[in-house]
């Protein structure tokens, strides 16, 4: 969930406040002083006041980092895990049988609002595999660190791979927004894009990563090896997507909103998350407090006229 950008104006004319029949001696008064008169049907109310502050109060931020790892999304069906397609698994959904509509498995509900693109499939890497891509993957899982640091048989690796199918794309839209960073495993033969997105789709910032561990795989197993990667953009992103060569590359702990991949989420058990402003938002407090000060000042010179 976005946590909160509410975009309030300030329109129509401002109400006076409730007045009551005035006396006689309180309408000489008024008579003989018609300064006073004219503040007291000034604009200047506490409404409009209100109404500028709350100019200066909403914030564009974005949902404390989240992190998918695609564990789940593939029943044991006889001792075999058919692949599966992700789909609104995390938005409260099912997890599907590829190309169809039918449920496979339930995620969580209401689920943290992610939802992939038909073409995003999962599979098991585990030993007895599923049948699927599996094979391609492995089921040896050596984790290379963006400091360089190898670690073999990594526990955060999992057993589920998410993979592109026959399709060059792996898309997730994430309606409450993130921003900062997304991080990922991946394991590709080619280069991969990745590009994160605004709510209408177009590119906010994107970068080519290049696979690099492949000797660190046994033999046989050719795309044992993971490389952890990270993409830093500043704004407010509301989706990922991941191009490449279609079936060729998987990627695991997905993690939205925080740079590292491996440790705790910051805002669910590290430290909170500062949330960046929109420049937008920004420009709209400077324009509420310079509205308010006009108002101080205005109200000052008034109240030195009586």
């Amino acid at each position: 969930m976005n946590k909160g950008y509410y975009p309030f104006s300030v329109t129509g004319t401002p109400q006076l406040e409730e007045t009551t029949p005035l006396q006689s001696d309180e309408v000489n008064d008024q008579l003989l002083n018609p300064e006073q008169d004219r503040l007291h049907k000034s604009p200047m109310t506490k409404t409009t006041i209100f109404g500028a502050l709350v100019l200066v109060a909403p914030l564009a931020l974005a949902a404390d980092p989240v992190r998918i790892n695609f564990e789940g999304t593939t029943p044991d069906v006889g001792g075999l895990r058919d692949d599966v397609a992700v789909s609104d698994f995390y938005a409260g959904g099912s997890s599907k049988v590829p190309g169809t509509t039918l449920d496979v498995a339930f995620g969580a509900t209401p689920g943290i609002g992610a939802v992939f693109s038909s073409s995003t499939l999962v599979t098991e890497t585990s030993a007895g595999g599923n049948g699927g891509a599996s094979s391609v993957f492995g089921a040896t899982r050596t984790l290379l660190l963006e400091d360089g640091t190898t670690v073999a048989n990594s526990p955060a690796l999992g057993n589920a791979v998410a993979y592109s199918g026959l399709s060059s794309f792996i898309t997730l839209t994430f309606a409450a927004g993130f921003d900062t960073a997304v991080s990922f495993f991946f394991n590709a033969a080619s280069d991969v894009t990745v590009s994160v997105l605004r709510q209408d789709g177009s590119t906010l910032f994107s970068e080519d990563f290049t696979f690099s561990s492949t000797a660190l795989c046994p033999t046989g197993e050719s795309r044992c090896a993971w490389n952890a990667a990270s993409l830093s953009f500043s704004g407010t992103a509301y989706g990922v997507s991941f191009f490449g060569v279609p079936g060729d590359f998987g990627i695991d702990n997905l993690t939205l909103g925080q740079a590292d991949p491996l440790g705790p989420l910051s805002g669910g058990g590290g430290p909170p998350v500062t949330p960046i402003p929109e420049p937008s938002t920004y420009a709209l407090m400077a324009a509420g407090l310079g509205l308010v000060a006009w108002m101080a000042r205005r109200r000052r010179r008034d109240n030195q006229l009586v």
